[in-house]
């Protein structure tokens, strides 16, 4: 599932991935932003998701980013933060930010780092 709110406040837009995420959720999210009049023209989004499991193909990564640069001419520029909890998530984050190469989008991988104490 994807959820997102815009947080006037702060100006930016607030993202969170969960479960498992196929391709079309990605495909509707992307749209649904893309033609959104109401969000700023420099678009800041802060997407959480550490609680969600990617089922798409490598190649769906490519179509992703199509759809990205289709919508992004709208826009002064994009900027994402992603946050990610588990390996292969960040791969395919990191594998998508290669993939794109338009100079008004840019994203920022955070991967949380989890510390096991024993005591």
């Amino acid at each position: 599932m994807i959820e997102y709110l815009y947080n006037p406040e702060l100006e930016i837009l607030e993202v969170q991935y969960s479960g498992v995420l196929e391709f079309s959720e990605y495909e509707s999210y992307i749209k649904a932003i893309g033609e959104n009049n109401k969000l700023p023209r420099k678009l800041k989004i802060l997407t959480d998701a550490r609680t969600a499991n990617y089922a798409f193909a490598q190649d769906d990564l490519y179509r992703i980013s199509d759809l990205l640069m289709s919508f992004i001419h709208n826009y002064e520029y994009v900027m994402i933060a992603m946050i990610h909890a588990k390996p292969a998530e960040t791969a395919a984050s990191m594998l998508f930010n290669r993939g794109s190469s338009n100079p008004k989008f840019g994203t920022t991988l955070l991967v949380v780092i989890k510390y096991f104490y024993r005591t």
